[in-house]
């Protein structure tokens, strides 16, 4: 299983109802202030998870008009990347207003001095192609 740093209950009731020896992994959106993706790094250290996955592929959500039209109250969780703000706004909005927009390569040895878990790149692919001939 991989929760993912917006999901809907907290890191500790999901890893209370781990079975024995069942494996699980960490979805990490990186935050824009460090000291909470600090933070939520150490605790998903503590829980003894056994991967950490950066996402990659998502530094902005996506638009989604529905929501933006219902734009209802939102508050993610806590340690997540999802910020409380004055303006109504959709809950993509919110969820993906802490999100660090501007990751890069170096990131990774940030997230590396935090953890000793193996780390995955989610969301990058590479295509070669190669000549048959």
């Amino acid at each position: 299983m991989q929760i993912s740093s917006n999901a809907s209950c907290s890191l500790d009731e999901m890893n209370a109802a781990r079975e024995p020896n069942q494996p699980l992994f960490f979805q990490l959106y990186v935050n824009r202030k460090r000291e909470i993706a600090a933070e939520l790094i150490k605790k998903v250290n503590n829980l003894k998870m056994d991967a950490i996955f950066m996402t990659g592929d998502a530094p902005v959500g996506g638009k989604r008009e529905r929501d933006l039209r219902l734009k209802g109250e939102f508050e993610g969780p806590a340690g997540g990347v999802s910020e409380k703000s004055g303006e109504t706004q959709g809950v993509s909005q919110a969820m993906f207003a802490g999100v660090d927009p501007d990751l890069n390569w170096e990131d990774i040895k940030w997230i590396r001095s935090q953890s000793d878990l193996p780390i995955i790149v989610k969301g990058i692919q590479c295509v070669e192609v190669r000549s048959s001939v």
